[in-house]
């Protein structure tokens, strides 16, 4: 399992992009704990884990490099940014 702490007050959208494998997958949020984790994921594999949300019409995103280890613990800090900045980041993605 992967768990992911962030400010959960911006309702992120929280994904983990497998380039070499041509996947992503989404997290799972528990708002009674405040956590969101990733079960059941390759142990190993390099990744991507990002987060967007807009927030009065004001796009925020957050991204890390990770590699995947069991029972692995990941922090996100979503900044300000704009639009276009958002768009050519996930771009990247691809």
């Amino acid at each position: 399992d992967l768990l992911i702490k962030t400010d959960l007050t911006f309702k992120p959208i929280i994904r983990l992009v497998f380039k070499d494998i041509n996947s992503i997958m989404p997290a799972t949020a528990y708002p009674d704990t405040k956590m969101i984790i990733f079960n059941d994921i390759p142990v190993g594999l390099k990744a991507t884990l990002i987060a967007f949300s807009l927030v009065n019409d004001e796009p925020y995103y957050a991204s890390k490099e990770i590699v995947i280890n069991r029972n692995q613990n990941e922090s996100l800090k979503l900044t300000k940014t704009t639009m276009t900045e958002l768009k050519k980041e996930l771009k990247k993605l691809n």
